[in-house]
């Protein structure tokens, strides 16, 4: 469709997915200057997810003497400690980050040096104007974190919120293809 000649002298600056966007976004908006599709505000949404590797298989039945077994009533439930994995990732409009694997517990200490310095402040610098979004888990809100984050926009996050995160969809999805139990 829009194709960049290969030999072109200049290096790209953008990817096909952002021309596609600049030029969608110009065909909606024909009298916007190319600074402002491009400036548009993106939220740039983050999340840790844990997913078991095994399960025990241990099946537990709640129900009355003499009662005979009835699959509605079944709850699986993982009554052993099992292999877990534990990941963080962020996602924006155009864009992601790799998925991070997380060893051991997170503390502030280890989100600032793990996941906030290496991956999300670059990506915040590549995407100027965007807002972060992150949970309430203590390393998130440790004033540590909050330091770190001085020089990025962050989207404030009410407490005991629902989980209304986009990055919920993807980890769901991946928790169906995958058929791991999440815990």
């Amino acid at each position: 469709m829009f194709t960049r000649k290969p030999s072109s002298v200049r290096p790209r600056q953008t990817s096909r997915r952002e021309d596609h966007h600049i030029v969608r976004n110009a065909r909606e908006q024909p009298t916007a200057s190319s600074v402002a599709i491009q400036a548009q505000i993106q939220i740039v949404f983050s999340d840790e997810s844990r997913f078991n590797l095994r399960s025990d298989n241990h099946v537990r039945v709640w129900r009355t003497r003499g009662e005979r077994l009835n699959l509605a009533f079944t709850l699986q439930r993982h009554t052993a400690p099992t292999a877990c994995v534990v990941v963080w990732g962020a996602i924006a409009y155009n864009t992601r980050s790799p998925l991070v694997l997380i060893h051991g517990t997170m503390t502030a200490q280890r989100y600032v040096h793990d996941i906030l310095q290496p991956h999300v402040l670059p990506l915040m610098q590549r995407l100027p104007g965007a807002i972060l979004q992150q949970d309430n888990a203590r390393a998130h809100t440790a004033r540590m974190s909050q330091d770190c984050l001085r020089t990025a926009s962050t989207l404030p996050w009410p407490a005991r919120s629902p989980e209304l995160s986009p990055i919920e969809h993807i980890r769901d999805h991946l928790d169906g293809e995958l058929g791991i139990p999440r815990v």
